[in-house]
């Protein structure tokens, strides 16, 4: 993780055990990338440019990440909240919700949601990372 080659903010922010979790900001955008497992997953990609859905789009609109936990209490996934400027409208913001699963068959984007029961939803499926959205 290069981040100060690519000129990048980040700093830990607290997490469930046995994972990591980082804030990564460049000038324009912010994202997490989670460490769990032994592996890596940037949300750099779902965050800033593959699903946007206005301008300078940036983790925040909330203090805090939920964390989704199985039956059996290892962590699942993880919500965060992302908001950005509304196109043609920059004193207007909107949010988005965005779920990861962690698991077994790695850390990926489940999806994004408008509410909270909808990305919990998605958060609490069984759908491992081999089904992409």
């Amino acid at each position: 993780m290069a981040y100060a080659s690519r000129d990048l903010g980040v700093r830990e922010c607290p997490a469930v055990p046995g994972v990591r979790l980082f804030l990564v900001s460049s000038d324009a955008n912010s994202w997490f990338d989670i460490l769990h497992d032994g592996l890596h997953w940037s949300a750099e990609q779902a965050v800033a440019y593959n699903q946007p859905f206005g301008h300078f789009p940036n983790v925040g609109g909330a203090d805090a990440v939920e964390w989704r936990f199985g039956a059996d209490g290892a962590v699942t996934a993880l919500i965060f909240r992302i908001v950005a400027q509304v196109p043609d409208e920059p004193d207007r913001l909107r949010s988005r919700l965005v779920a990861v699963r962690l698991g077994a068959s790695g850390i990926c984007l489940l999806g994004t949601a408008t509410s909270n029961d909808a990305a919990r939803a998605m958060a609490d499926t069984s759908r491992g990372c081999d089904a992409q959205p």
